[in-house]
């Protein structure tokens, strides 16, 4: 049997979405260091991901292995075969052979990537992981490499989960925090150079980020209507937030607020979402990565759920609230549970109305 005592090195992988990791990572790793300051933790994660993880001091190391799907070769619309195959060879060496087998005392996988599990399984005997979610035949083979193993209880959040996944071999005091993500002065001043740049003082700033992909996004144009209020009524600064994928919306909710004081403004990568934070007031967005971002930075956040599930995925933060209805088939876009389509043309989330909004971002306002 596990004990305590026989854990001094403990490796965490997390190798998926950002949000996800935002969400988990930093309350696990500083719950751990408070409850057993002496032990050493080290981070297995992605590039995009450590870009926001290497905030958290009391990780001792981390290490970036981006998967062959997430990131593809220049001039490719999706990896190829071999380039796939050849990726997951070298990150096993990496892994296994110039890391040392067996290093670890105990490897925790928080996601429910079976390929995580065939690939990283030998670098500690204790394995922990979650099962039951899916139901593939490569899943269950993967789960029988854990040496330990938790249902996944989708009643609770991921991040509940996630702990008790844990206190399977660590018994761990819960520790609280207005801020999960430190953003360093140097970064600080970065993100109101950008608001500079385009500008926006930092008086007070309402942050608006309408992106997600199909399935997870509210209509444009509401958001057109929740800028325009916010400018109006709240005399506040908005910056309608997207990516270059999906700046074209930031753009049209400009084109459609027609007001001076909101902006559309392009923010190239995750990083750039968390040198902002410290200079907004409020956020509003979709369930996505820089949803999470700004909640686990201490941002009053309003999160708008469709499809996917509030219970497990809702922001991890100091104040947020989560606007969600069920018109009797949501949550149906879960990671184990996956839905390409919709019959009800998102009855889920183009039923939740602006007025129903505003009135969270005045629930927000008054906390």
């Amino acid at each position: 049997m596990t004990t305590p005592e026989k854990i001094q090195h403990l490796l965490l992988v997390r190798l998926d979405h950002v949000g996800d990791c935002v969400m988990t990572v930093p309350p696990i790793v500083r719950s751990l260091k408070n409850t057993y300051p002496d032990i050493k933790i080290s981070l297995m994660t992605t590039h995009r991901n450590s870009e926001l993880i290497s905030t958290v001091e009391e990780i001792d190391q981390i290490m970036i292995y981006d998967a062959p799907w997430s990131v593809r070769p220049e001039g490719y619309s999706r990896t190829p075969v071999f380039a796939y195959i050849s990726k997951l060879v070298k990150m096993w060496f990496k892994a296994n052979v110039r890391k040392s087998l067996g290093r670890y005392d105990a490897v925790i996988f928080l996601s429910h990537a079976y390929w995580e599990r065939f690939l990283f399984a030998s670098l500690a005997s204790v394995r922990l992981g979650f099962v039951g979610t899916y139901n593939s035949r490569r899943q269950r083979i993967s789960e029988k490499l854990l040496t330990q193993s938790l249902p996944f209880d989708t009643s609770k959040h991921q991040l509940t989960n996630c702990y008790n996944l844990i206190e399977c071999i660590l018994p761990v005091q819960h520790r609280e925090s207005k801020t999960w993500l430190r953003v360093s002065e140097t970064d600080m001043h970065f993100g109101q150079s950008i608001l500079a740049e385009a500008g926006l003082s930092s008086e007070c700033i309402a942050c608006l980020h309408p992106g997600g992909g199909h399935f997870r996004s509210w209509p444009e144009e509401r958001f057109a209507e929740i800028a325009l209020w916010l400018a109006r009524n709240k005399s506040m600064k908005v910056a309608v937030i997207a990516g270059p994928r999906e700046f074209h919306l930031a753009k049209h909710i400009q084109a459609k607020a027609n007001h001076p004081d909101i902006i559309a403004l392009m923010t190239p990568s995750y990083k750039s979402v968390m040198c902002l934070m410290p200079h907004v007031k409020l956020y509003i967005g979709n369930d996505t990565g820089p949803t999470h971002i700004a909640a686990a930075c201490g941002v009053p956040t309003l999160a708008i759920f469709g499809p996917t599930s509030n219970t497990i995925f809702s922001p991890v933060g100091r104040v947020f609230k989560c606007i969600k209805i069920d018109p009797g088939c949501s949550p149906c876009r879960i990671p184990w549970k996956p839905v390409q389509s919709c019959e009800r043309n998102l009855e889920c989330l183009n039923g939740i109305s602006v007025e129903r909004v505003v009135q969270g971002i005045m629930e927000l306002i008054d906390v």
